[in-house]
């Protein structure tokens, strides 16, 4: 791996392991295949299975109905590249990349684009199509909705949810806090005995937490600092660090002060509150244990609310910009992201629905309606929708059994549906199709190598079709994987984050750049400088922590408190 310069988490592979049996079990003088052989029969006859694999999940697709996702991005030759994804609750299936740098700017090129994905899919399997919000794609989204009239457009969530976040960064309180974090993060991270003595600390815990995007970096470092505050102050008022050389760094110094600052971690806890909420419903849409669409509608009024309580709080007085954000996130929610599949799977959510606080507005009612007008075609179909609602709310038939009762709070949604709708056909069919679907599609890993490979001058058509078929196989199988991890709940359970990278180096930008560094280098200091090569993160992940957040507290691990030599 290491001559060959193979990625080491490729080592996190399920078929890693399956490898390595499967060359023991031959035992000595296995031949491993020739380059012409993986690039050729073993890659074909892998395209021919990966491709038996989607045809399954193409049958369900007329049953649960499917969401086609639009995942854009730009490489690193700045060419823009969009992933189509279809995903159904059987699971995701990679259908295929496009180069769109030269249709993004064109509202209709995309058009015909996406119509082109509708036609491969099926408009009839439909129920949404997810892009960004970016203007053009927006545009040709609710072009292309109107096109069809049977399935609607939807802002990925995910996208929706970093918008808010880096509205929140951009304040100027904000931002300054984020600085203090920042050059707490640079002076550990830029020297490797600083950042071992941190890790002794810690019990090997990283502070940083590389995530999707950079907004949701800021945060969730935000977060795990507040939950490291105990061994951090530990470490920074110990006589061991006080008697060191690089406590008498200027930078050493002011570090220190901001580690023993109240103020600092009052208004970290203060703003966790504040994005608490909406990290929480980050988590659940990109959740590969059931299909978030029930959960959406009420994850954003939870987020509203938590912000409107601390708007009467008496701790968050001195936030001027709490009252300015709390409009950002219902500006975001009305115009960008709300969809009426978000009103109506939060009605059709037994768990919600059925729960003492739900309470029914016009803007559920409405999204309901505009579901059942839009998602089913037939009229006749659509009457016997809205004459058996009523039997649903009544909780009249199996809506009523003991076992239904139970299983509104433990099954998915779907499922729920699937068991106890079968009196009511129409509504049953119905409802499932809404609930069986996601909310984003922005969680799929990019892999950067075989899309740049791709716009080499030097490769050839047959070439170039040999890398479509590498992609094609690639993630294919990497959704198979974590269709088998799903099904292994004891595997999966405190393992996957589906928003935090903790083996990628995504998005850490001035987390680890110092722009004190040399300061650094001029103490002599500058050989033990390594601002790559000291992340080195484990396989611990982040978790929101559910516990709430205060001034004066936070979470964290039992940790040695003996003083560690610095040196």
């Amino acid at each position: 791996m290491y001559d060959a310069g193979i990625p080491l988490n490729a080592a996190n592979s399920m078929y890693f392991q399956l490898m390595a049996d499967a060359i023991a079990a031959v035992g000595p003088g296995y031949k491993m295949p020739s380059y012409q052989a993986l690039r050729g029969k073993l890659l074909n006859r892998s395209v021919h299975e990966t491709g038996e694999l989607c045809q399954e999940l193409r049958k369900s697709w007329e049953v649960t109905g499917c969401t086609v996702m639009a995942d854009r991005w730009m490489d690193r030759t700045g060419r823009e590249v969009v992933n189509f994804f279809v995903y159904c609750s059987k699971g995701t299936m990679f259908l295929k990349s496009v180069d769109a740098s030269e249709i993004s700017r064109s509202s209709e090129a995309l058009l015909r684009q996406f119509d082109s994905i509708v036609q491969d899919v099926g408009p009839k399997n439909i129920v949404q199509f997810i892009t960004d919000s970016t203007p053009n794609y927006k545009s040709a989204g609710k072009m292309l909705m109107q096109r069809y009239k049977t399935f609607f457009w939807s802002a990925c969530a995910a996208h929706c949810i970093d918008l808010m976040l880096k509205e929140l960064e951009k304040m100027e309180d904000v931002r300054k806090l984020l600085a203090k974090a920042k050059r707490i993060c640079q002076f550990i991270y830029n020297n490797t005995r600083v950042l071992n003595l941190m890790r002794k600390r810690t019990g090997g815990r990283d502070i940083i937490r590389p995530a999707i995007s950079s907004s949701l970096t800021s945060f969730l470092t935000l977060q795990s600092i507040m939950s490291l505050k105990e061994p951090l102050h530990q470490m920074f008022t110990s006589n061991t660090w006080m008697q060191s050389s690089f406590s008498k760094l200027r930078t050493g110094f002011e570090v220190t002060e901001i580690i023993v600052d109240p103020v600092f971690w009052s208004s970290c806890g203060q703003i966790l509150k504040i994005t608490k909420p909406l990290l929480t419903g980050l988590h659940m849409i990109d959740s590969e244990e059931r299909p978030p669409m029930g959960y959406i509608y009420e994850a954003m009024e939870k987020a509203k609310k938590c912000m409107t309580v601390s708007l009467s709080n008496k701790e968050f007085k001195h936030l001027p910009y709490l009252n300015l954000y709390l409009n950002v996130i219902d500006h975001i929610w009305e115009e960008e992201l709300h969809s009426p599949l978000h009103a109506a799977a939060f009605y059709l959510n037994p768990s919600i629905f059925y729960n003492s606080s739900f309470c029914n507005n016009k803007v559920i009612h409405k999204g309901l309606l505009d579901c059942i007008e839009t998602l089913e075609p037939n009229l006749t179909a659509q009457d016997l929708i809205t004459k058996q609602i009523t039997c649903y709310e009544g909780a009249i038939g199996d809506f009523s059994r003991p076992v239904a009762l139970r299983g509104r709070e433990s099954l998915a949604p779907a499922i729920w549906w699937s068991l106890y709708g079968g009196d009511y056909p129409d509504l049953q069919r119905f409802a499932v199709r809404i609930l069986s679907q996601t909310c984003s599609g922005a969680s799929y890993e990019r892999n950067w190598l075989m899309f740049e490979r791709t716009t080499l001058k030097n490769y050839n058509r047959l070439e170039h079709d040999k890398l479509n078929d590498l992609i094609f196989v690639h993630y294919n199988l990497g959704f198979q994987e974590r269709a088998s991890s799903a099904i292994n709940k004891g595997q999966m359970k405190g393992t996957d984050d589906p928003i935090c990278l903790e083996d990628k180096a995504f998005c850490l930008g001035d987390w680890i750049k110092d722009p004190g560094f040399l300061e650094s280098a001029d103490r002599g200091w500058s050989d033990e400088a390594l601002p790559s090569e000291a992340i080195s993160f484990g396989t611990k992940v982040m978790k929101v922590d559910d516990s709430i957040y205060s001034a004066n507290e936070g979470g964290s691990e039992e940790t040695d408190s003996s003083d560690e030599n610095a040196d």
